[in-house]
């Protein structure tokens, strides 16, 4: 798992994953990956942690030459997720219509 916390606090947090019952693999500035090793027993829950301002309980890596490579991986993923998921679309209310913005010039003289 990979948790996130405030910088400067990385040091707080792996005291607090160990003393939670995990074991810190790795850490860098503002994060830290902690596994449950076979014989580690879980001591404390995740939501009673102090220092954790997010945790990803199965993050995965992406690698890529460009930000493009990189935006479709994460693409594929995101959309691998929602296979067999049924998206809904909102609707306006009857008779509910966007406005649609005009330019500037023809605006003036309007007060907010």
């Amino acid at each position: 798992m990979l948790s996130l916390c405030q910088h400067g606090y990385e040091s707080l947090l792996e005291r607090e994953l160990g003393a939670a019952g995990l074991t810190v693999l790795e850490k860098g500035p503002g994060w830290a990956r902690a596994d449950l090793l076979v014989d580690d027993p879980v001591r404390q829950s995740l939501a009673d942690m102090a220092f954790p301002q997010l945790t990803l309980m199965a993050p995965r890596e992406l690698k890529g030459e460009s930000v493009n490579a990189l935006a479709a991986q994460l693409a594929a993923y995101f959309f691998e997720s929602l296979r067999g998921e049924r998206i809904v679309a909102l609707r306006l209310a009857d008779g509910a219509r966007g406005r649609r913005a005009r330019p500037a010039r023809e605006r003036r003289g309007e007060g907010l």
